[in-house]
């Protein structure tokens, strides 16, 4: 699978530092290194470049950049992550996409090699037990929400002014229907709101990290998470971030190996 590399970003990046306190002229020129490094065979100093400005300026185009050094790197997990970040602040990006796609496929490729005696969870998976709250895209949620709405005042309507006959009593059922619907998806968009805004979420950037029941390598693996995989992140203890695994189950991972996703 091909890696897109998209050197026209560079002029969002600049744009973010040249609007920062600190834009001057040798940050521009350590992004003009960075892509040298990459387009000359050096995807880790790139990577290492690119690492730097996309914290400092927190710009999709950075995300995006660390993201595909990372996977020419050879590093799936830190590719994902950052692609992830990519990803959250620009979600239509195809380019963004094309690369999480192919650095999560690597990962698969591999998955037989880190695949331990339990259950192994791959990278993908984003429902992060949530359930229905994220199950759809929001976009879909809102569409339907306002149709469905729209929807149960016309039958309303139409019910009031044919009252008393065939056609008002299915305007009415309609509209009741159609209001149901309306609530079901208007609690999804409640929902996904309080659940994504309180939670904080990170991704495997090892090889693959075993969830445990505890924290600390005397409680027993209950999965092996490879990279890349998200989790949501709800404590710490002693080195360990207890996470909600991406099927609802819950278990202890070493924090060195997640990195915090930036909560937008």
């Amino acid at each position: 699978m091909s890696v897109a590399w998209v050197a026209s970003g560079a002029a969002l990046v600049l744009c973010s530092l040249a609007a920062s306190a600190g834009a001057t002229t040798p940050a521009r020129a350590r992004y003009a290194e960075a892509v040298l490094a990459l387009d000359a065979g050096r995807a880790t100093e790139a990577a290492a470049k690119f690492a730097d400005i996309a914290r400092e300026t927190d710009a999709p185009d950075a995300w995006f950049a660390l993201g595909t050094a990372e996977l020419t790197a050879g590093r799936y997990g830190r590719a994902i992550w950052a692609l992830e970040q990519a990803h959250a602040a620009a979600p239509g990006d195809g380019d963004v996409q094309h690369n999480l796609d192919a650095a999560r496929a690597m990962v698969l490729r591999s998955a037989a090699a880190y695949a331990g005696e339990q259950r192994t969870v791959l990278p993908g998976d984003d429902d992060m037990g949530t359930g229905l709250v994220t199950v759809l895209p929001p976009d879909v949620v809102a569409r339907v929400f306002g149709a469905a709405w729209v929807a149960a005042f016309g039958l309303w309507a139409v019910s009031r002014r044919a009252a008393g006959t065939p056609r008002g009593a299915r305007a009415g059922l309609g509209a009741v229907g159609a209001g149901l619907l309306a609530l079901v998806f208007g609690g999804l968009l409640v929902g996904r709101a309080v659940v994504l805004r309180a939670a904080t979420y990170g991704v495997v950037v090892e090889r693959f990290v075993d969830a445990r029941e505890g924290p600390g390598t005397q409680y027993p693996a209950t999965a092996r998470l490879l990279s890349g995989v998200k989790i949501r992140l709800r404590g710490a203890d002693d080195g360990y971030a207890h996470a909600t695994l991406p099927d609802g189950s819950t278990g202890w991972v070493e924090r060195r190996a997640v990195e915090a996703l930036t909560d937008r």
